[in-house]
């Protein structure tokens, strides 16, 4: 739905535990983010309610309209915080009042049928994951302290979260899933009906990750790689569920062959410290840190091939179709909707999780064959502009939105 095809905007709350001002800045953050910002250029009024900031000062850097609401914490989801959230949608609505209400995954779960009851305003959910799929990473995760911290914290909210889920879909007016692989998933936990999940993919600014022969020359020096040293680059939360580890396993094979190639890990997270020290072992390998965007997307264009190793069922793999928009050739871990974005042979490869041999080897036939890489490199960059652009992502949610509040007949003038 383009600009000016509305006679009237929607007023749209969006409720969501994290954004990025949080300091979190995972995939459904970036998302999050993307669309709000996305919505409001498009003329509608879109404010996020969310968890209050521990840093205050980081609100100035917030470019979305934001209420930062008390009592509450993003670590957890909390009661008090429900209750909070509805009392400040209720002050808003009475106001002016909202047209639809979006739940970034279980944002509003715990006022689902007050909104939708006593509000009387549809309620869209976006899902970024499932409680059982969450459950499944957090258990491959639970060998090390932090992520029995992790995996116990989690326990203690599932029971409840699950029940919640469940008797939330009668009055969940849409859902909105990023792949099949989560809209297969949702039904069988939460019994939602097909009819009423819509698959929407993400979607990246692919005029910020784009392929761009100067920017890969000038970032090269910076790196003080020669053109033809060949350059691995993974990036993401570096948790062990994230799977660095084994690609450093297969990235040690990898300089048996190729004794110039170099890997960069971009991001942060529990697992650096020990992702360090065995870097330092492998050799040719270096931790960048957390990059913002602008400076993820130098790296990539730098890169010749991007591997996303993932132990996890991934919802969608955000660093996959940045590298694809890159114009990457990208190996990934067959695993959650990673197939969803790439085809193999034709715009990606697909290994195995956690199988460090297959990594090794696909590898290995990518950095032997540069014409192989450029035939993938350019399939992936013809799927990424045509299949996950920004563009594209808001487009199909903002006409998912405009026709919910229509059938609810809360706004006049939507469509015509």
């Amino acid at each position: 739905m383009s600009d000016g095809q509305h006679s009237a905007g929607m007023r749209v709350a969006v409720v969501q535990r994290l954004t990025m001002a949080h300091g979190v800045r995972g995939g459904m953050e970036a998302q999050a983010q993307a669309l709000t910002l996305g919505l409001r250029d498009r003329g509608h009024d879109v404010r996020t309610l969310t968890t209050p900031l521990t840093a205050r000062d980081a609100i100035s850097n917030d470019p979305m309209p934001t209420w930062y609401v008390a009592p509450g914490s993003y670590r957890r989801y909390q009661r008090g915080w429900w209750q909070a959230i509805r009392a400040e949608l209720g002050r808003q609505h009475a106001i002016k009042p909202f047209d639809v209400v979006v739940s970034h995954s279980a944002g509003a779960l715990g006022i689902v049928e007050w909104i939708t009851q006593d509000l009387q305003v549809p309620l869209v959910v976006m899902l970024h994951g499932t409680p059982l799929g969450e459950l499944h990473n957090h258990l491959r995760a639970a060998w090390s302290p932090r992520g029995m911290y992790r995996l116990g914290r989690l326990l203690s909210q599932l029971p409840l979260h699950l029940v919640l889920w469940r008797k939330s879909v009668p009055s969940v007016a849409r859902w909105i899933v990023p792949s099949p692989h989560l809209a297969r998933a949702w039904r069988r936990e939460a019994g939602a009906p097909a009819e009423r999940i819509t698959i929407i993919p993400h979607g990246i600014d692919t005029t910020r990750f784009r392929p761009d022969a100067l920017l890969r020359s000038a970032q090269r020096r910076t790196l003080e790689l020669t053109e033809r040293q060949p350059l691995v680059v993974a990036a993401g939360r570096l948790e062990p569920e994230k799977g660095f580890r084994v690609a450093l396993e297969a990235f040690a094979g990898v300089r048996a062959a190729f004794p110039q190639a170099r890997l960069l890990i971009a991001g942060a997270g529990s697992d650096a410290t020990h992702l360090a020290r065995r870097a330092l072992a492998v050799g040719g390998t270096r931790l960048t840190g957390y990059l913002t965007r602008d400076e993820l997307a130098r790296l990539l264009a730098a890169a010749d091939v991007f591997v996303m190793p993932s132990l996890c069922a991934e919802a969608f793999p955000l660093s996959i179709i940045e590298a694809m928009a890159a114009g990457l050739a990208t190996i990934a871990s067959d695993g959650g909707a990673a197939r969803h974005a790439i085809t193999p042979g034709h715009d990606g490869e697909l290994v195995p999780p956690g199988d460090a041999a297959a990594l090794t080897a696909a590898l290995r036939t990518l950095l032997a064959r540069p014409e192989r890489r450029a035939t993938l490199a350019a399939a992936a960059r013809a799927t990424a502009l045509t299949r996950f652009s920004h563009q594209a992502m808001i487009d199909a949610t903002e006409a998912l939105l405009a026709a919910t509040v229509a059938a609810s007949g809360r706004l006049a003038g939507i469509g015509e």
